[in-house]
């Protein structure tokens, strides 16, 4: 007949036992193929909190940097217009000087005139010398 039965062994006519360790088989390498699915998701999920953290922080640094733009924004538009109210005084003030400037130096350049040009005396011919009499002798 056939071969000895082993202990323990049952008589397998329709090779139901040999399905059996093909379906095992099977589940093993199934197992290990989510077992290393399982791995990578889990790597996946702690990349992904690294870098949700990472996001947190730079977020951070992003505000405390715009907070800082805003701040000298602020600054930079308040200088601007005390420069722009220095600088429309000053050419004021620069104007009134360079007029002042000018009435002075043809106040003086006029009193110059005057005094040289205009209330000089003309020129004379100087009077010859007249012989004083002498004194007769007597």
């Amino acid at each position: 007949m056939g071969k000895p039965k082993r202990y323990g062994a049952v008589d397998d006519p329709d090779g139901v036992h040999d399905e059996l360790l093909l379906q095992k088989r099977i589940m093993a390498k199934q197992d290990e193929a989510l077992d290393s699915l399982s791995h990578s998701f889990k790597r996946q999920i702690a990349i992904a909190g690294a870098i949700g953290q990472e996001i947190s922080e730079q977020d951070g640094l992003l505000d405390d940097i715009s907070a800082g733009v805003d701040n000298t924004d602020t600054k930079l538009r308040k200088e601007n217009k005390l420069i722009s109210r220095v600088l429309k005084k000053s050419s004021t003030k620069i104007s009134i000087c360079t007029i002042l400037i000018l009435v002075i130096v043809l106040g003086v350049g006029g009193v110059l005139l005057w005094k040289f040009v205009i209330a000089a005396p003309s020129p004379t011919p100087s009077p010859t010398p007249t012989p004083s009499p002498t004194p007769s002798p007597k």
